[in-house]
C-alpha cells in the first residue's frame, strides 16, 4: 500500500503511486475525500495516527496562574504561527501566557519573523518561542497547558490535536481541515488564516470561565476516545491483508 499524508506535500508527486497502488492508506476521512477528488480512488483505508493514554494535564488551575496556551509544530508558513501571534496581540488586555514549541530551523527566515513579531507586539514577557522540545521537557509543557491552538492552513489530521485531547486539553483548530477529526468535537474552530475569527474564539474562551470549564470537562471526558496505535496498526494490517 501507499501511506499518504497530504498535509504539506505538493499534489503532483503523489499522483502516480496513488493511482497505481493496490491499496492506499490515509490518515483521516478528510484525506480520503481529497484523494478521491484528486485521483479518483475510492477504495481507501483510513488509519488515524494513534496516541498513548495519558494523565489529564493539570494546567494552570492549581496554581491560579493565567491561562496557558500552547502552539506546537514546525515554524513554517503552512503551520502559520504568525496568525496565532497576530491574534494574541489583539488580546493583550486579557490574562494569558503562551508558548510556541517546535523546530525553528526549517524556515529560519520565518522563525526570525516570529521572534520579531513577538517583540514588536510587546509580548516578550508573555510569549516564549522555545524551539524543539521532546521527552520529559515536552511533557512538562503539556502538563502546564490549558488550551492547544493549531493554526495550520492545511492539515491532514493533526496529531498534536489528538495528543492534546488524550491529555484532557481542548484545542482550537482550523475548520475545513483534517484537524477537525482529531478534535472530536471538543474546543473551537476558525477559518484558516482568519485572524479576526481566531481572535474571537480565543477571546470567548479567555473571558468566560464557564467556557473554559466546559471545554476542559469535555476534553477529559473524551480523552479516552482518541485512536490508539493498536487501532492504527489494525487498520493498516487490514489494508495489507486485503
Amino acid at each position: 500500500p501507499v501511506v499518504t499524508d497530504l498535509g504539506e506535500l505538493p499534489v503532483r508527486p503523489a499522483g502516480p503511486p496513488v493511482r497505481l497502488a493496490d491499496a492506499v492508506v490515509v490518515t483521516s476521512r478528510w484525506a480520503a475525500d481529497q484523494v478521491t477528488a484528486r485521483y479518483g480512488r475510492q477504495d481507501l483505508t483510513v488509519a488515524p495516527p494513534g496516541t498513548e493514554r495519558a494523565t489529564p494535564a493539570a494546567g494552570t488551575r492549581a496554581d491560579g496562574g493565567p491561562p496557558s496556551l500552547l502552539w506546537l509544530g514546525r515554524l513554517t508558513a503552512t503551520k502559520d504561527p504568525l496568525s496565532f501571534l497576530a491574534a494574541l496581540a489583539r488580546l493583550s488586555d486579557l490574562p494569558w501566557r503562551a508558548r510556541l514549541v517546535g523546530p525553528d530551523r526549517v524556515d529560519e527566515a520565518l522563525a526570525h519573523r516570529v521572534r520579531t513579531a513577538v517583540a514588536a507586539a510587546g509580548l516578550g514577557g508573555r510569549v516564549e518561542v522555545t524551539g524543539p522540545r521532546s521527552g520529559a521537557a515536552l511533557e512538562e509543557i503539556w502538563a502546564d497547558t490549558d488550551l492547544l491552538v493549531h493554526t495550520a492552513r492545511t492539515e491532514t489530521y493533526a496529531m498534536v490535536v489528538a495528543e492534546a485531547l488524550a491529555r484532557g486539553i481542548p484545542a482550537v483548530v482550523p475548520s475545513g481541515t483534517g484537524a477537525v477529526e482529531a478534535q472530536l468535537g471538543v474546543g473551537g474552530r476558525f477559518a484558516p488564516g482568519d485572524v479576526a475569527a481566531l481572535t474571537a474564539v480565543l477571546e470567548g474562551w479567555l473571558s468566560d470561565p464557564q467556557v473554559r470549564h466546559r471545554w476542559r470537562h469535555d476534553a477529559v471526558r473524551r480523552s479516552g476516545d482518541t485512536p490508539t496505535w493498536q487501532d492504527t496498526a489494525a487498520a493498516v494490517a487490514t489494508a495489507l491483508a486485503g
